[in-house]
């Protein structure tokens, strides 16, 4: 690990990624986004965004979230999926999530956001309800990329395997979305080796 620009740089271990993701039982469509993100790795290196081509996964676009993360500052959403946004009832892309979620529970999902995004794997399941009283249960999947904007800001691909049943414009298909996962695994990608100057 070295501390660069204030930002701190760690070496990852790609077999701690495959070793962790073949032990999580995910469902299909997380299995299929962690397969890719993988074939997306250099050597060591976590995946660069522009790598990620969202035509090799169009089917789970739907599903797809990509945050940028200032670690123990801000999260906010760059791009988010239409199952998504269904089930917050409105577009999330430009929105603050820590600002937008209970005052409760801002600090931990900052906390757990910030750890995947140095580096880490998530793996989150939500249960819940729809708004007509229906049980839901997704299953998230959270993943770092490499990039780091000038301002130690980092970003997160993430998956959520739920899809609505129905969809009413303007309308939050699932109720109180922003609670926290109640299941949440967070595993560190890296090795201790330092970081080479």
């Amino acid at each position: 690990m070295m501390i660069l620009g204030g930002v701190v740089i760690r070496r990852f271990d790609r077999q701690i990624a495959e070793r962790v993701l073949a032990s999580w039982s995910l469902a299909v469509g997380n299995r299929r986004l962690a397969d890719y993100w993988l074939s997306l790795w250099e050597g060591d290196e976590l995946p660069q965004r522009r790598r990620f081509a969202p035509a090799a996964v169009r089917d789970l676009l739907a599903g797809i979230m990509i945050q940028e993360v200032k670690p123990g500052v801000r999260m906010t959403v760059r791009l988010c999926g239409t199952a998504i946004n269904q089930a917050f009832g409105r577009d999330l892309t430009g929105c603050d999530l820590i600002a937008l979620s209970p005052p409760a529970v801002r600090a931990e999902r900052l906390a757990r956001n910030s750890r995947i995004a140095e580096g880490a794997i998530g793996l989150a399941t939500r249960r819940g309800e729809t708004r007509m009283g229906r049980p839901v249960a997704s299953q998230e999947i959270h993943l770092p990329f490499a990039d780091i904007t000038e301002d130690g800001a980092r970003l997160i691909l993430l998956h959520s395997s739920w899809r609505p049943k129905s969809a009413e414009p303007g309308v939050a298909e699932v109720e109180d979305v922003l609670r926290l996962a109640e299941e949440f695994q967070i595993v560190p990608l890296w090795s201790d080796a330092p970081v080479a100057d």
